[in-house]
């Protein structure tokens, strides 16, 4: 993995920022409920903040390792 740190300035949100990619993991047993929740509250929350923007999700697994 090579995840940019929270805390790393070359990650950091700005108002010039046009495109972001969240992540969102669990690594229990109910993970697919968990994790599609997680997004779901993300997307509801950037519609209420930012209404002209756009979201979409996707769940990576065995199935799907890669977008």
């Amino acid at each position: 993995r090579r995840w940019c740190w929270r805390q790393s300035d070359g990650s950091a949100a700005r108002e010039s920022t046009t495109d972001a990619l969240i992540t969102v993991e669990s690594q229990h047993d109910d993970t697919g409920e968990a994790v599609a929740g997680a997004a779901a509250d993300l997307i509801e929350l950037l519609r209420a903040h930012q209404p002209d923007a756009s979201a979409a999700s996707t769940v990576l697994g065995p199935g799907r390792p890669a977008l």
